[in-house]
């Protein structure tokens, strides 16, 4: 339970960030992020395999000789490893958290903006006519 909600934290938080920065374009974002994701976790689990077993010996088949498919070296290598990475994740989730901001204003998406634009020329429009129409009954 506890990696499902640091993975979702870990992940919708900077996609919603990221959507934020980004409107309209939600779905490429959601690609990138995603892509980024998987990347990591590529990058982790080739990191893993060479800290537990940076000499690639192969397991061999469990008996009762050996009861276990990796000497006890390798097998040993495992809380150490585990804790290196939990490190490197910390220093850069911490990192990331420190660097998530919402952005400084609201950013319109291409068609807000287009809608805007159409909205704020009919006002200027519409603010030119009234004072044509109030100058001339004026005089």
């Amino acid at each position: 339970m506890l990696f499902g909600v640091c993975g979702g934290m870990t992940y919708v938080v900077p996609m919603n960030i990221a959507w934020q920065y980004f409107p309209g374009r939600e779905g490429l974002i959601t690609g990138i992020i995603d892509s980024s994701f998987g990347m990591g976790g590529a990058m982790f689990g080739h990191l893993m395999s060479r800290m537990i077993n940076p000499e690639h010996i192969d397991a061999w088949e469990e008996n009762e000789m050996h009861p276990y498919p990796f000497e006890e070296n390798i097998a040993s290598n495992l809380p150490k490893s585990l804790k290196i990475v939990a490190v490197i994740w910390a220093v850069i989730v911490m990192l990331a958290v420190f660097m998530m901001r919402p952005p400084p204003i609201q950013i319109a998406s291409p068609k807000e903006t287009d809608r805007l634009s159409v909205a704020t020329e009919k006002l200027v429009n519409a603010d030119i006519e009234d004072s044509e129409i109030s100058s001339h009954t004026d005089n």
